[in-house]
């Protein structure tokens, strides 16, 4: 079994083999660590150390950033700008329900193996802002591909089931910040 230190400056924790002089996320001296002992299996400290939740989830976030401006910057373009911004909102709008699928899928796994169950307050919270992009980020899919995004009422519905996708992310975004370090025994 390995053995385990956290700094007492931040509560860093790595493999106690694997400190040197100082702490790599402080910069403390080495003599500010102590022994510590997770309180879940190993294998489950395996799969939550691979952070494949908290990767996953960059992704709908940047592509429903990326969208927004380009959304902006597309509403006043003209020429060769505008045409190739509404490419790059179609391929945008492909992308987005895609990953967003991804993310709650990661988000289902990760919920599991860190609390067990999926009751929890927040990870309700999460899932059902999850849906809410899903859905939104579907329409952008419907509206990019179905209709004349030139036409000013579907650039502005477009635009503004982007908004929403963006402030759902947002607010999973600190969610999932507010419970990254918990994790229920065993």
């Amino acid at each position: 079994m390995k053995k385990y230190v956290r700094c007492k400056s931040c509560g860093y924790i790595m493999e106690a083999g694997k400190l040197k002089d100082k702490c790599p996320a402080c910069n403390v001296p080495a003599k500010m660590f102590e022994e510590y002992t997770p309180n879940i299996s190993e294998k489950r400290a395996a799969i939550l150390d691979l952070d494949i939740h908290p990767v996953i989830v960059h992704a709908p976030q940047a592509l429903a950033f990326l969208s927004l401006v380009f959304v902006a910057i597309f509403a006043f373009a003209s020429g060769e700008l505008r045409t190739g911004l509404f490419w790059t909102l179609k391929v945008l709008s492909f992308c987005l329900p895609i990953v967003v699928l991804a993310a709650i899928a990661s988000g289902i796994l990760d919920g599991l193996t860190r609390f067990r169950k999926l009751k929890a307050i927040i990870l309700k919270q999460k899932i059902t802002l999850g849906i809410v992009f899903f859905v939104f980020a579907s329409c952008m899919f419907v509206l990019s591909f179905f209709f004349d995004l030139n036409a000013a009422l579907v650039l502005g519905l477009f635009a503004g089931a982007n908004g929403i996708c963006f402030i759902a992310s947002s607010f999973l975004g600190l969610l999932g910040s507010s419970i990254t370090n918990a994790r229920f025994p065993g």
